[in-house]
């Protein structure tokens, strides 16, 4: 991963999730913070265009989605 993923993610994790208030903790549970399918689809929509990386379907799972850190690999994984 490269240094300023995670911060990125954070970053649009925030913008994505306003109620959640800032997220500085790579383990934080999403669905905990209030992530929707539809949270989900705009935070999807904001990962690819923040990045210019296009999730294959295979990616686009609850698994992916679960927290910062591991959205960050996901995106790492595609750069």
């Amino acid at each position: 991963m490269t240094d300023d993923t995670l911060p990125r993610v954070f970053a649009l994790v925030e913008r994505t999730l306003p109620d959640a208030g800032p997220v500085s903790d790579p383990d934080a549970e999403l669905d905990a913070l209030g992530l929707t399918s539809l949270k989900l689809v705009e935070l999807l929509v904001a990962l690819e265009s923040e990045f210019g990386v296009s999730l294959p379907e295979e990616l686009v799972a609850p698994e992916t989605f679960r927290t910062p850190a591991t959205i960050a690999e996901a995106v790492s994984a595609l750069r």
